[in-house]
């Protein structure tokens, strides 16, 4: 255990670092010796408390919660934090049990929970979506726990293992008329345009269009594009960049990136269509995640194969874009 003094503007303040099962814990910013030292001494007892929890299986499940929640905040995108969040919170409202622990989830109190949120999905006349993403979350939080043996042995049965996927109903894309489209954007201030026409004319996921660099684009020809791989990482795709892409990085560095008013998925598309909405209560609300699925229907109409589909849009394989043009008007 180590507790030391640094030097600020703002005079000396004292800080810890805790080395405990060979993992660095440090903490900084204490106006006085004493104080790091006990917040360093209980930050000790409560590290071998869970220790002995976890030597047990007996750790909460709330803290396992917790624990995988501020790792995702650290290394996942805000909606795919907050999704879990909502995952977790449904089921411990579910189970009624603040203190219950991991080894007393049984895969029959999930079954349970499950069932009951389709049949509160089905009165509100919805999908199971969002049941299925339960089953994801709750089997990844179970994972994050073993790995390694980090919060539960090894030996622990994930309760969501053996969990199939509710049935959901395909429904059709929705692909906005280009006169609705024309009117959302007349809405839009200057750097919102941008943004919008550069999805609508190379059909990047916002995700992927929010990580691009002035460096992406060689030349008239190319526009390398980065998109996640459904097991982790990043890979590169290569697309026909649009007419405007001298403009869109004029002035910047090679590592500047295009958008950096953005730094999670943009919501200016929905807010326009409310406001059209309420003098108009006909017009459908549409997301920019629609301009893709516009520029897969009209490239599809054109006769392109879906070879020339996959490339444009950055599938992984030819099988996710034959059923994503299935689903297409």
């Amino acid at each position: 255990m180590s507790v030391y003094g640094y030097k600020t503007n703002r005079g000396k303040k004292w800080a810890y670092a805790l080395q405990f099962q060979k993992r660095p814990f440090r903490k900084a910013g204490f106006l006085t010796k004493g104080k790091a030292k006990i917040a360093e001494l209980q930050l000790k007892e409560d590290l071998e408390k869970k220790l002995d929890l976890i030597e047990q299986n007996e750790i909460l499940f709330s803290d396992l919660c917790i624990t995988r929640l501020k790792y995702l905040k650290g290394n996942k995108s805000t909606q795919y934090w907050k999704n879990n969040r909502r995952s977790f919170v449904h089921f411990m409202r579910f189970l009624e049990d603040d203190e219950i622990l991991c080894s007393e989830i049984s895969s029959r109190s999930v079954y349970n929970f499950l069932q009951f949120e389709s049949d509160r999905l089905s009165e509100e006349h919805k999908d199971n979506h969002l049941v299925n993403q339960h089953i994801r979350h709750l089997k990844a939080l179970f994972n994050f726990g073993k790995k390694g043996g980090r919060f539960l042995e090894r030996t622990f049965q994930n309760p969501v293992e053996d969990q199939e996927f509710y049935d959901i109903e395909q429904r059709q894309k929705y692909i906005p008329p280009d006169t609705d489209i024309q009117e959302v954007r007349r809405l839009l201030q200057p750097h919102q345009k941008r943004f919008f026409d550069f999805l609508r004319d190379t059909g990047a996921r916002s995700s992927s269009a929010l990580m691009c660099i002035a460096e992406d684009f060689k030349d008239n020809d190319s526009l390398f594009i980065r998109t996640r791989k459904k097991r982790g990482g990043l890979r590169l795709y290569k697309i026909k960049p649009p007419k405007n892409w001298r403009e869109l990085i004029a002035g910047k560095r090679n590592d500047e990136r295009m958008f950096p008013e953005w730094s999670d998925y943009p919501r200016f598309v929905e807010k326009a269509c409310k406001k059209i909405q309420k003098k108009n209560s006909n017009f459908r609300i549409f997301t920019l995640h629609a301009l893709r699925h516009r520029l897969a229907s009209r490239m599809n109409k054109q006769g392109k194969t879906v070879f020339d589909i996959k490339e444009q849009l950055g599938h992984e394989g030819i099988e996710t874009t034959q059923e994503y043009l299935q689903l297409l008007p």
